[in-house]
């Protein structure tokens, strides 16, 4: 019977020592692929990937509590829509976001954690364009206002929300499935006016890397922030 509970707690300290090492980090430093679908007058192509408009980005997460993380992301990539028989539209988009993550577990170090998230962000539209089935610009809108490159490439405010969940790989590797919806919050880019919004959806997966670990004063391997 002795040796049965000397096994048992040789057993139960060795797990409290692999989940003491693998504290979470303060930070994540990481990149972002994905690809951007419209919705609009023009068609839906959500969910649909008939047409890839590729994306690539840049984000920093930062550790507020155990419910709460912020985010910064910059992304760069297409958006357009090129899938009907008279009309097309293009566009490059850079986007600067702040999004704040709220975590649907309350666990500092899952496996794997879903979150939802919002935030504020601004889209610079440049080299926009709009053009019929054999390449010529059109330079009207549907309500007969001229059209002009340069009332398009500018930057406009969003509002990005959406879901997503984090795999943890290893101790300090991370992978990010993310679904963003963004409302721009102003119509015609397609060349089409009237009442609806132009939307956008990004699909996106991306690795980030743990950064700064906690404090160790107890030199124990357990950060300050982990100790009982």
């Amino acid at each position: 019977m002795k040796s049965i509970l000397i096994t048992v707690s040789v057993l139960i300290g060795s797990i409290n020592l692999i989940v003491a090492q693998n504290k979470p980090w303060r930070g994540a430093m990481g990149f972002t692929l994905g690809t951007n679908q419209y919705n609009g007058e023009l068609g839906n192509d959500f969910y649909r990937l008939s047409q890839i408009n590729p994306l690539f980005g840049l984000n920093y997460e930062h550790y507020v509590s155990r419910r709460f993380n912020i985010e910064g992301r910059l992304w760069m990539g297409n958006w357009g829509y090129d899938l009907t028989d008279s009309t097309r539209f293009g566009a490059n988009v850079f986007t600067t976001q702040l999004i704040g993550k709220v975590k649907l577990r309350n666990s500092d170090d899952p496996i794997w954690m879903p979150y939802a998230f919002g935030g504020v962000g601004l889209h610079l539209m440049s080299n926009w364009s709009l053009e019929d089935n054999d390449g010529n610009p059109i330079y009207n809108a549907t309500n007969g206002d001229a059209l002009n490159s340069n009332d398009f490439n500018r930057w406009i405010g969003v509002l990005p929300v959406g879901l997503g969940v984090q795999f943890k790989l290893s101790d300090r590797v991370f992978l990010n499935v993310d679904e963003t919806f963004t409302l721009t919050g102003e119509k015609g880019w397609d060349g089409i006016v009237n009442n609806s919004m132009d939307q956008m959806l990004t699909h996106s997966i991306g690795i980030a890397f743990g950064l700064f670990g906690w404090n160790d004063t107890g030199h124990d391997s357990v950060g300050d922030k982990m100790d009982k």
